[in-house]
């Protein structure tokens, strides 16, 4: 590696996080007090109604459930504390807020210098009880009298500036319950695969009172019960303010939810979001694993503590490369229903972590690699081979919650299995849950678990597997297209371009404080020709066209970095006519790819296999923060060394890789392949770029 000068960091202080939406001194145009009067007059006299008829539906309810109901207010700008304003009136709960920066402009609120731009706020939550709404609308009677009333003024004076620049105010309803969760789609393919009952994550309002929230999930739980469903488990994660019921529903009633019909479980107030089980599952392609001789050379097995944890599917032990490198702890004996042939994903991302790719010859990592399966064979898969999967009777975020904190405090009155772990490779997302403003459990998860126990999660931005549609200008022929290179990798890079709704990034790689990883089109193997397939890429230092996309929370830069994952062939139909190709990816064992170690026939310990994709770029990062992890240990024992207080390593190592992480070549090439009629200004053109190549490919010199 190259030698630079150590340069050691000072002492991290904390910052205060920077208030998002316009600019110092900028404030957008808002309605008179009048307008606002007549504005929002009959918005209150709805949830006024509202409130009345849940009260009514309530009143011979047998699980004498008192009457709520969680109101949505949108500004169009952040208020301070407001949160406390809130906690003054008795019978208001606060619940949530979130940042929003896809408001529309209106008559009323809008820039004063660009009327069409959009505007950012807030979102707040709030659940109120029969007496909380009775007294909001007191408040807002009051100001309908006297804006400058002092009672408002003293008491509740964050108040009377929310309702004079109070852009929405509405009941939280069913259709929010379904907004982008992807439910209909999810309840579309059961009924297509002929299942007569499906499992349902329904996540309630977290409650900060304990007594109230045992009471809406008994309540919730009782609905489930009464529509012909039952609870398979249930989760409260206080640190996260999260609570989560997994149900399993009749095809009936999760149409009737999908439907918004008229009954007690599509009503009821104690629900957030219906949403499907989550599903991180990884299908591996069933052609033979590649039997050749491998050349394992005598390398010294490893000691110490493990640095690295892979939370992943179970890997083959015993395979020669991996023997006596990894310390599994597998508490809830999976093992035992766990095929050798079947352990795919998590032999592969440890053959990386341990080997990086094996048509390189690189050393293996001087300490054993900490492994605890999360993922297991599907038992509803009749594949010979079935795919590993998170597993179906649990609640894969309370999974993720056990698993790490087992690491570092231990389970029960077992104490912790290895508090040494400062990375944790997921090579796994949820498939199921793209992207879409609010941070999701999972991510909100990492990013608690990142602080409390000061280590970095390293995680995959996911799969797009989805075919490529290239279209070809008038005249162009989709067979043209397909055998001139330069012309083609132009079009995909157009295609990637264009194609970000539906490139969304997966949870839980939104999440702020870990690291995301995306691929780059390249690897070490050697392949002469692909035949009839279709290189979309002709060059290596470009993103991989099986990338998912930013942006992140916030608009935050994601995937923070680009690593080695491998080319991604592809193949044509036959007879593709006109101007249009539709490429489907093509997963094989065989190459281009990266080599990893892999299952093999009955009794065969050194097979091995070529596989591509994020989870490996993802799995070869966690590598290179394993290598610098060694660096810095050897660094401390130098003169001024201990200034790298250990407590910070995972900091620094973030640090040190997004730093060493460029555009470079990339961006000149896609600048210059780049087919587009509009002229983006440098402003958007970073922000197309950054969601191509996060920060850049890292350079681990």
């Amino acid at each position: 590696m190259t030698e630079h000068q150590i340069i050691l960091l000072p002492k991290p202080t904390p910052a205060n996080r920077l208030s998002a939406g316009l600019p110092p001194g900028e404030k957008p145009h808002t309605p008179s007090v009048d307008r606002q009067k007549n504005r929002l007059l009959p918005k209150f006299q709805e949830l006024a109604k509202a409130f009345h008829q849940r009260t009514v539906e309530l009143r011979d309810d047998p699980s004498g459930a008192e009457p709520e109901m969680v109101l949505v207010m949108e500004t169009a700008v952040d208020f301070d504390k407001f949160h406390k304003a809130v906690r003054k009136i008795e019978g208001l709960e606060w619940i949530t807020e979130r940042e929003e920066t896809e408001i529309l402009p209106d008559e009323d609120f809008y820039h004063k210098k660009d009327r069409s731009k959009k505007l950012g706020g807030r979102f707040y939550l709030i659940m109120a009880n029969l007496k909380g709404q009775k007294q909001l609308l007191s408040l807002w009677s009051k100001f309908c009298r006297n804006p400058n009333n002092p009672a408002i003024e003293h008491n509740f004076r964050k108040w009377k500036k929310v309702f004079k620049l109070l852009k929405e105010i509405r009941p939280w309803g069913p259709r929010d319950r379904l907004l982008d969760t992807g439910l209909e789609e999810d309840w579309l393919a059961r009924v297509k695969e002929g299942r007569d009952r499906i499992k349902v994550e329904i996540e309630l309002w977290y409650r900060v009172d304990e007594v109230r929230r045992e009471k809406a999930e008994a309540l919730v739980t009782g609905i489930i019960s009464g529509a012909g469903g039952t609870m398979v488990c249930s989760s409260t994660i206080d640190e996260i303010m999260y609570h989560a019921l997994l149900a399993e529903l009749p095809v009936q009633t999760v149409e009737e939810v999908v439907h918004l019909s008229d009954t007690r479980l599509v009503r009821c107030d104690d629900i957030m979001f219906f949403r499907p089980q989550g599903q991180a599952a990884i299908a591996l392609p069933l052609d033979d694993p590649l039997q050749e001789p491998l050349l394992v050379r005598d390398q010294p097995l490893p000691h110490g503590e493990p640095v690295v944890a892979l939370l992943d599917g179970l890997p083959l032990e015993n395979h020669a490369l991996l023997a006596g490198r990894l310390v599994v702890d597998d508490p809830d004996d999976w093992a035992s229903n766990y095929l050798a042939k079947e352990r795919l994903h998590g032999t592969a991302m440890a053959s990386l972590i341990l080997h990086d790719e094996l048509d390189l010859t690189e050393p293996p990592l001087s300490r054993p690699l900490y492994v605890r399966p999360i993922m297991r064979p599907d038992p509803e898969d009749f594949q010979p081979i079935r795919q590993e999967t998170m597993p179906k009777d649990d609640l894969y975020v309370d999974l993720v919650y056990r698993a790490v904190r087992r690491l570092f405090e231990g389970d029960g009155v077992e104490p912790a299995v290895a508090p040494s772990v400062k990375i944790i490779n997921l090579s796994i997302c949820d498939t199921c849950r793209p992207f879409h403003q609010l941070l999701s459990p999972w991510a909100r998860l990492l990013d608690y678990l990142s602080n409390k126990y000061k280590v970095l999660f390293v995680v995959s931005i996911g799969n797009h597997v989805d075919d490529l549609v290239i279209m070809g200008r008038d005249g162009e022929n989709a067979t043209d297209m397909l055998v001139h290179s330069d012309g083609l990798t132009r079009k995909i890079i157009t295609h990637l371009i264009g194609d970000a709704l539906p490139r969304r990034l997966l949870s839980p790689s939104e999440a702020v404080n870990i690291l995301t990883v995306g691929a780059i089109h390249c690897d070490f193997s050697n392949v002469p020709s692909v035949g009839r397939l279709v290189d979309p890429v002709n060059t290596s230092c470009l993103p991989s066209p099986i990338n998912k996309q930013g942006p992140g929370f916030r608009r935050g830069v994601k995937p923070e970095v680009l690593f080695r994952g491998g080319r991604q062939l592809y193949e044509e139909p036959p007879g593709f006519p006109g101007t249009t190709a539709s490429l489907s990816p093509k997963f094989t064992n065989g190459p281009p790819g990266q080599k990893v170690a892999a299952p093999g026939p009955a009794g065969m310990l050194e097979a091995t296999r070529y596989t591509r994709g994020t989870s490996n770029a993802t799995a070869l990062v966690t590598r290179t923060t394993a290598l610098i992890y060694e660096t810095l240990d050897d660094v401390r024992d130098q003169p001024g060394g201990e200034q790298l207080d250990d407590g910070w390593a995972s900091v620094i190592i973030k640090t040190i890789l997004v730093h060493g992480a460029a555009w470079g070549e990339s961006q000149k090439l896609v600048g210059r392949l780049r087919m587009s009629d509009e002229k983006l200004n440098g402003a958007q053109e970073k922000t197309t770029l950054a969601r191509l190549l996060g920060y850049g490919s890292i350079d681990t010199d």
